[in-house]
């Protein structure tokens, strides 16, 4: 077998499952929402699960350490988490030995670098005198801290350092034939840190950096403060400590997820009968600018449905509170990608006068100075194909006329936006929505170009310039003269 230094270039793949993201979280106590809850991670800063980032990272040195001759442990490590690894993204490692006794990783997702790491090794040549507590996986009942950025600023505190030696072995044999337990235990300590206790829930590492001496006889734990604090950013620099261990962690706390008006907030801006002649099926109306839509259609006496993707219990909660209202609402699953779409069931003795489409993948950007045909067709899926069959299927159910509501994006109006696949899918969409309005009698079809709303897709680390919601929507909703068109 190789040593560090000799040879160099290697690389190996993956796909992170569901199932890996369990266990993971079960070894190292990290369950934050983001890496182990689809329903709750579609409303975060990345609209998807995403795998721990010292996942990643313990991946990829059990892959180097395939390559390696004999035990070693760390010396020190630079690591920086460029971007997110999805669950279900096919995942690279590129592994260099640029001197003896050195590592570099390359870890690539979606044709991104998504992690890089520089690791110093050294032979295992001493006593390891810190003694890890091993203990059985990790359960989901372990607290979730939710701190605001002034909790944050300034905490502190000690993370015990546990390990089940059978999980890391079963999840990474050859880092558990090498890698001394005090370390392993210490690396995943980190994860449950930053995801569980500072910045804990809405929490982002960025990078890390620490070095490690002969362990000395101290309690097995893991040491942090916070050591500075950008307001501006929600950056946060945690200082840590452990047995031979010191190094800094570079953290964000995360902008916490848009929530839209209430149903009592709605009510004040809606006269009660002003859309009672409409019965609206919301595609996408268990949150973001769907959920707004609907209950300013059901304040003004609107019958209303709503569909769901994966959000049952947003879409039950949104139901019950136009029902709590006085409003009258129903909530269905429904999948615009599956095929063939059917609303027999869903929709028996209610037939929809409109129809306002809000289903969507979460809105990225592509890369700089490229187009990406696969993030193009991902869009498609949703606001071509998807509003096509949709509309088809209402349209197999009744012939009576039919108010299409498919907002836009006033991206289209702006040559020089970043986001060329999604504006391309929007842009083919609108010309969808002519053509279905031309073949389809009976059918009108409304292509508002909505300026940039505050919900889940705007949430960044940085603020970023939007609308609060309920206004725009509601003068989109009196811009159709619903009681005039369905009486037309």
């Amino acid at each position: 077998m190789a040593q560090p230094g000799e040879g160099g270039g290697p690389t190996c793949s993956r796909i992170f499952s569901m199932a890996d993201q369990r266990a993971f979280a079960g070894l190292s106590g990290d369950y934050n929402p983001m890496h182990v809850d689809p329903v709750a991670a579609r409303r975060l800063l990345f609209g998807k699960v995403v795998v721990h980032g010292l996942h990643g990272l313990l991946w990829a040195m059990e892959a180097c350490c395939a390559r390696l001759a004999a035990p070693i442990a760390l010396r020190s490590a630079r690591v920086r988490f460029c971007g997110p690894i999805g669950v279900g993204d096919e995942v690279v490692a590129a592994i260099a030995f640029p001197k003896v006794g050195c590592v570099e990783l390359t870890i690539l997702a979606e044709e991104e670098v998504k992690t890089t790491a520089f690791l110093e090794f050294m032979p295992v040549t001493w006593k390891w005198s810190a003694a890890v507590k091993p203990r059985e996986d990790f359960s989901t009942g372990e607290d979730c801290r939710e701190l605001t950025f002034e909790q944050a600023s300034t905490d502190r505190g000690r993370i015990p350092l546990v390990l089940n030696p059978l999980a890391w072995t079963r999840a990474f044999p050859n880092l558990a034939a090498g890698l001394p337990m005090l370390q392993a235990a210490q690396l995943l300590a980190i994860t449950r840190l930053v995801g569980m206790h500072c910045p804990g829930r809405h929490s982002l590492l960025c990078d890390l950096e620490f070095c490690f001496t002969p362990a000395s006889p101290v309690a097995p734990e893991l040491a942090y403060a916070v050591a500075s604090a950008d307001g501006r950013t929600g950056k946060l620099v945690l200082h840590i400590e452990s047995p031979g261990m010191v190094g800094m962690l570079r953290t964000f706390l995360r902008p916490r997820p848009a929530v839209q008006a209430s149903m009592a907030d709605v009510a004040r801006r809606v006269r009660p009968d002003e859309f009672k002649e409409c019965r609206a099926l919301i595609i996408g109306g268990t949150r973001g600018l769907g959920e707004t839509t609907a209950k300013l259609l059901a304040a003004g006496g609107a019958s209303v449905r709503l569909t769901y993707h994966q959000g049952r219990a947003d879409g039950e909660r949104v139901a019950h509170e136009i029902a709590k209202a006085g409003g009258e609402a129903g909530v269905f699953h429904l999948d615009v990608t599956a095929r063939p779409l059917d609303l027999r069931d869903s929709l028996a003795g209610w037939m929809p006068t409109h129809l306002f489409y809000f289903a969507t993948p979460r809105i990225r950007r592509g890369r700089p100075g490229t187009f990406s045909p696969t993030l193009f067709n991902t869009f498609c899926q949703y606001y071509v194909e998807g509003f096509y069959e949709t509309v088809a299927a209402v349209r197999a159910l009744t012939a009576r006329p039919l108010i299409i509501v498919y907002p836009s994006t006033v991206f289209l109006d702006d040559p020089k936006t970043d986001f060329g696949e999604y504006v391309a899918a929007k842009a083919a969409g609108e010309r969808l929505g002519v053509h279905l309005q031309r073949i389809l009698p009976g059918v009108s079809v409304h292509r508002p170009r909505l300026p940039r709303l505050k919900t889940d897709q705007v949430v960044g680390l940085l603020p970023v310039s939007a609308a609060e919601p309920i206004e725009v929507l509601l003068a989109m909703i009196r811009s159709l003269r619903v009681r005039e068109g369905v009486r037309g």
